[in-house]
């Protein structure tokens, strides 16, 4: 962790990530990983370390309805695109 000029920590400590982070820094160093290869950044024999790491499991969340106001202004949104597309 990283101080300043007072000797304050810059970072806060955070808790333990969720099983979503974690996934999607996953995601992101493998697609870095993934790009290198294709661009031939890296030596052919490299291998993407991110293939060896399990992905953690998700909570699939929470399932959530719209409300009739929510819906009527959505539907107006749609229809502002749909007119300016077509």
């Amino acid at each position: 962790m990283g101080f300043d000029a007072d000797g304050k920590a810059i970072h806060r400590a955070k808790g333990p990530r969720v099983q979503g982070t974690v996934n999607r820094y996953h995601n992101a160093l493998a697609a870095a990983f993934t790009w290198a290869i294709r661009k031939r950044r890296v030596h052919k024999s490299f291998d993407n370390p991110c293939r060896k790491v399990e992905r953690q499991a998700e909570n699939p969340g929470v399932v959530r309805f719209l409300s009739d106001d929510e819906r009527q202004h959505q539907h107006i949104k749609d229809r502002g695109l749909l007119t300016r597309m077509g």
